[in-house]
């Protein structure tokens, strides 16, 4: 082989080595930067997420603190608290409403005045509200049609 030959042989070898070299670095390089972007967006997808549930529940919270039981001569009207729960039910958007004593009776905004104690049922939003709890939010759980679901509630004095 001439050496004519061997150099051309050689700068094509070379320029297929750089061009292999380059096309991987490029790849890495590019690859490195779409994870890191990936992340960042992640990021900040979740904190807006995150702003948007806080700024949901505070108003949750604010409505539920404003909440109003009516009495008379110091007996529950139930259905004037009834139609304040149906308000409220309104006015937050939310499946349901419910009030209920520190003896467990509760009042809902379809307007049941059920029988149930929730006292006795364990029920999480009840027994930590009942302990002072502020701001209380339950962990989700299945209510009677099996979807999932989660409770808040404060305590009213």
């Amino acid at each position: 082989m001439k050496l004519k030959s061997k150099v051309v042989l050689i700068t094509i070898i070379m320029f297929l080595l750089m061009g292999g070299f380059i096309s991987v670095n490029s790849y890495y390089e590019m690859y490195k930067l779409n994870d890191e972007l990936s992340v960042k967006s992640l990021n900040d997808r979740s904190k807006l997420i995150s702003r948007a549930l806080d700024g949901k529940l505070d108003s949750y919270f604010s409505a539920v603190k404003a909440f109003d039981t009516e009495y008379n001569n110091g007996v529950l009207d139930e259905t004037e608290t009834i139609e304040s729960l149906k308000k409220l039910q309104e006015s937050l958007d939310v499946h349901e409403a419910f009030y209920a004593s520190i003896d467990g009776h509760y009042l809902s905004s379809f307007g049941e005045s059920d029988t149930r104690n929730v006292k006795g049922e364990g029920r999480e939003w009840f027994e930590r509200s009942l302990r002072g709890d502020k701001d209380v939010i339950s962990k989700p759980y299945l209510n009677d049609k099996n979807q999932k679901e989660f409770s808040i509630a404060i305590h009213i004095i």
